[in-house]
C-alpha cells in the first residue's frame, strides 16, 4: 500500500420533513423511461442505501440521499436517487 485517505462526517444535518421515497417498481420504471431498461436485459439485484459519487478532491458539501442501486445483466451498475429519480450510470464489465 502505497497511500490511505478517509473522509469522515463533519456535520449531519437532518431534513426537516418527511419525504415519500420511490418504491423499487418505481425506480426500475425511471430507469425504463429513460431508455437504460429494455425487454433484452434482466434485473440481477437492487438494493436500497445511502449512495454518493465522490470524485478527488471535492471539497464541497456531500449529499448521501436515499438511493436505489440496480444492477442489470451482471454488468450494468445504476443508481437511482429515491428522492428525484434521477439516473447515474456505472458500467461494471
Amino acid at each position: 500500500m502505497v497511500s490511505y485517505k478517509q473522509r469522515h462526517l463533519n456535520k449531519v444535518v437532518r431534513q426537516a420533513q418527511d419525504v415519500t421515497l420511490l418504491s423499487a417498481s418505481e425506480s426500475i420504471i425511471q430507469l425504463s423511461e429513460q431508455g437504460l431498461f429494455r425487454a433484452s436485459k434482466r434485473m440481477t439485484s437492487q438494493q436500497l442505501g445511502y449512495f454518493c459519487l465522490v470524485t478527488e478532491g471535492t471539497t464541497s458539501v456531500q449529499i448521501l440521499p436515499p438511493t436505489w442501486q440496480i444492477e442489470l445483466n451482471g454488468e450494468e451498475l445504476y443508481f437511482v436517487n429515491a428522492i428525484d429519480g434521477g439516473v447515474q450510470t456505472i458500467r461494471t464489465a
